[in-house]
């Protein structure tokens, strides 16, 4: 498996600029101690959710009886300062690791809400959006449990979830909850107070020396803001990056 880099990227959208508040979306390794659990962190969800909003064995975050599960909920959050990392200076994921991807509100306003947002992963120089290896975007379909709770609206099909596993990924929340900025944890939405973090999702990509950014394109959300995403380069282990000097070296003497 390969090393995953991440860097920080400011996307100029048509949103108003303001230099206090920002949501942005980072990047941490697997390897690191935050996240979900690792069993169900490409499954976007155990529910089902038909085109006529019926709704079963929605229990993501909790069973009949309102005991949390701990399908996903992460032990621990990643700390509110984070970095996003550079280009010059970029995050690192382990080979062998996969990355989660986090929203977080910066300077936000209590109680602003994430109604919607589309998030995109390009690779620079190659496709757009880039096809993943595996992705997965957690629902939390909680509607059937304690408390009665649903992230995002949407259908959602098992057992592979295809709703759940696109780039770009459009999530809407007309009846359900969304993302809101509290002061409090919801675990339930695997939200952290005292950060504004919540966890997105896990996105893996196998390409080597290729690099991506992952970008949020569009966003609901009362009232103005900056959005910001990071890049993804995916460097080779040490005897990938030995084949890849070589093979320049191959080419340069034709």
């Amino acid at each position: 498996m390969n090393r995953i880099t991440v860097a920080c990227f400011l996307a100029m959208g048509s949103l108003a600029i303001t230099a206090s508040a920002t949501v942005r979306v980072f990047a941490t390794s697997s390897s690191d101690p935050y996240g979900s659990n690792s069993a169900n962190a490409f499954q976007p969800t155990f529910s089902v959710v038909y085109p006529n909003a019926g709704t079963y064995n929605a229990y993501d975050y909790s069973d009949v009886n309102g005991v949390p599960n701990n399908l996903w909920a992460p032990a621990t959050f990643p700390p509110a300062g984070t970095p996003s990392g550079t280009l010059s200076n970029p995050i690192a994921i382990n080979p062998g690791a996969y990355a989660y991807i986090w929203l977080q509100f910066q300077g936000e306003a209590p109680g602003r809400m994430v109604a919607g947002l589309t998030v995109q992963i390009d690779e620079v120089g190659g496709p757009a959006p880039a096809p993943p290896a595996n992705i997965a975007w957690y629902l939390m379909n909680n509607l059937q449990g304690l408390p009665a709770f649903c992230r995002w609206d949407g259908t959602a099909t098992p057992p592979v979830y295809p709703e759940w596993r696109n780039n770009p990924q459009t999530m809407v929340a007309v009846t359900s909850s969304g993302i809101s900025n509290l002061a409090t944890d919801v675990p339930w939405n695997l939200y952290e107070g005292a950060s504004g973090i919540a966890l997105l999702g896990a996105v893996l990509y196998p390409s080597a020396g290729s690099t991506y950014y992952v970008n949020i394109t569009n966003i609901s959300l009362r009232g103005q803001s900056d959005v910001a995403g990071g890049y993804f380069q995916f460097v080779p282990e040490p005897g990938g990056l030995l084949l890849m000097g070589l093979a320049g070296l191959l080419l340069r003497r034709r």
